[in-house]
């Protein structure tokens, strides 16, 4: 199992710390990175069918998240299905599997976990008037009982929005509300905002890639 878990982190450290042009000329069609003094996490997806198909693609992913006396990765694959779909909105949920690795680096204190684990999740989005475009996320893992919940505006076609995110598990939370600028090209975001968790409050800033 410890082999294993160092193959997985070396997977997701490999990823998160190469440039992220470079993974999107890799196929993904989502990547995020942002870092504050003590924290950081890198969330990478890929479809496994067009985004325009009929049907919500399947979807591969690679995250990692890394805070002051602990860390935590993960690789996973997540089935989708339209539950409801009308008037320019949508609602969709989706379960799948995948493999997680947890260490702390708490001072006199170093357990690690890994594991296979099942994950669910749900989604909406649509449009808000003309000019905006709303998305709201919720997943949960039986790994450490970890969660994710979601909630972002964002203006139609240009790129900006707001996003208010909370993430927990056994022995982490954080809340972070971040601003996405875009940055020029198609896609590209330079992210600003905050992030509230174990350790106090402190800035944050990242890039990200979203072709959705």
């Amino acid at each position: 199992m410890k082999y294993a878990a160092r193959i997985l982190v070396a997977l997701v450290a490999g990823l998160a710390g190469a440039p992220l042009p470079a993974a999107h000329a890799a196929g993904l069609d989502f990547a995020q990175f942002e870092a504050s003094s003590s924290s950081s996490t890198v969330v990478l997806l890929k479809a496994l069918t067009p985004a325009g198909a009929e049907a919500p693609a399947p979807l591969l992913s690679a995250t990692g998240t890394r805070w002051s006396d602990g860390q935590s990765v993960a690789v996973g694959a997540a089935y989708r299905w339209t539950l409801a779909a009308d008037g320019g909105h949508a609602l969709r949920a989706g379960i799948g599997a995948g493999i997680d690795h947890f260490r702390s680096r708490a001072e006199g204190d170093s357990p690690e976990e890994t594991g296979g684990s099942l994950r669910a999740q749900a989604e909406a989005d649509g449009a808000l008037g003309g000019t905006a475009r709303y998305y709201l996320l919720a997943q949960a893992t039986t790994f450490r009982d970890g969660w994710f919940a979601t909630a972002q505006v964002s203006l139609s076609d240009a790129g900006a929005g707001l996003e208010l995110s909370r993430y927990g598990d056994e022995s982490y939370h954080s809340t972070t509300a971040v601003l996405r600028l875009p940055l020029g090209a198609a896609g590209w975001t330079l992210r600003l905002g905050a992030v509230q968790d174990n350790d106090g409050r402190r800035a944050i800033v990242g890039i990200g890639y979203n072709g959705f």
